[in-house]
């Protein structure tokens, strides 16, 4: 099978393209589909962009070209030792990519030979599957479920499969499930790691919206981590810049040096302006996100609480900006996004495409005004109560 025929159409996209249609008849759709923030940047931001964009010099190609700039680097440096507590060589151990996205594909293709195993956990974001397939590894799967708490059954995992490993993917916060990892997890999965020889990578773009006390963790925390992990993060999510594609990868030097050079071939780094801001908002203090936390809550509670009305099966999610629901027994989820959409203009996203294991499940993002969640629900009840 050639690389062509392993290109899945992109679940986004396609449900993009549902919600265009039906708005095009006149449809008044409140869209639920993509995790795509429609909070604003924090001004600082907008301001270092404003600025920086009238320098002829911020132009050119970018200073540190597919690494990422000295001070870009620095800061993510700094946003570790400050919120994790992690040490990390800004020259090493940091580079800048142009969202987690792309991190996944150059791990796959610099980490993995024809025939390695990658394991995946569904239900989970299908990057990671589908930049596995583009390195033609062989794909295991750990099904995730609300009664092991959304982490996989690493026992379960034969010896055989183990030995074949390369490269081994987990998402918390996770994406579509809104579960965060504790740190005895992490520790027993590098534990294997260590045993095995593989690498782990954790993607944390969902790291900063949570929505109790404690602050989800980086694998990067477990001691030692750095010699057989590294981890995804994004400015996208956090900071609401998903269209400046502008993220890093972090942890293990000799895994990131392979990337590197990848990239060097590939990418000549990422518009100056937006490292200039990323920096900035990278030093920015933790509590400078507390008013885009909250805004979650509320419209997170307003939708669990909506749907919960309605006999979905809702997990109240911990982090994360989706909420993962199972849908009324007896019905069927590619049925119920197609009578949402068409009944009572809401568009959500069938769990299948997160995986087999997201059969009975539909995704709700958060990337929607309160008022609006309020005016879905009230349409989704009254759909049910007729």
């Amino acid at each position: 099978m050639s690389r062509n025929d392993q290109s899945p159409p992109y679940i986004s996209v396609q449900m993009m393209q549902l919600v265009q249609n039906a708005r095009s008849q006149g449809l008044d759709v409140i869209d639920f589909t993509v995790g795509n923030p429609d909070l604003p940047p924090p001004r600082l931001l907008l301001d270092i962009v404003r600025d920086e964009i009238f320098q002829t010099a911020n132009h050119r190609y970018p200073t540190g070209e597919s690494s990422g700039t000295d001070e870009f680097r620095y800061a993510v440096a700094q946003r570790y030792q400050n919120v994790y507590g992690v040490e990390l060589d800004p020259f090493r151990e940091v580079i800048a990519l142009n969202g987690s996205k792309e991190g996944a594909h150059y791990l796959s293709l610099t980490n993995i030979e024809p025939g390695d195993v990658v394991i995946v956990c569904e239900p989970g974001y299908s990057t990671y599957r589908y930049s596995a397939q583009i390195a033609n590894a062989e794909i295991y799967s750990l099904s995730l479920s609300v009664d092991n708490g959304f982490l996989p059954d690493l026992a379960s995992i034969p010896s055989s499969v183990l030995e074949r490993t390369k490269l081994f993917y987990v998402n918390y916060p996770s994406n579509p499930l809104g579960a965060t990892a504790p740190f005895d997890f992490y520790e027993r999965l590098l534990d294997l790691a260590v045993k095995y020889g593989f690498c782990v990578c954790n993607d944390l773009a969902y790291g900063e919206i949570y929505y109790g006390a404690n602050r989800p963790l980086s694998i990067l925390n477990v001691p030692g981590a750095k010699e057989h992990a590294v981890e995804m993060n994004s400015l996208s999510k956090s900071f609401n810049v998903c269209g400046w594609r502008i993220g890093m990868l972090v942890g293990n030097a000799a895994v990131i040096a392979k990337v590197l050079a990848m990239k060097q071939n590939t990418d000549a780094g990422i518009f100056l302006p937006f490292q200039k801001a990323g920096a900035a908002a990278l030093r920015l203090p933790v509590h400078a996100l507390d008013d885009m936390r909250n805004t979650y809550r509320l419209r997170k509670e307003a939708l669990v609480q909506g749907l919960r009305q309605t006999s979905f099966d809702v997990y109240d999610p911990e982090a994360g900006m989706f909420v993962w629901a199972r849908v009324p027994q007896g019905s069927e989820a590619g049925y119920i996004c197609e009578q949402l959409l068409t009944s009572c203009g809401i568009a959500c996203i069938p769990g299948r495409a997160y995986g087999k294991s997201g059969d009975d499940y539909v995704r709700f993002s958060l990337s929607v005004p309160l008022e609006q969640i309020h005016i879905a629900m009230q349409r989704l009840n009254n759909l049910w109560k007729g």
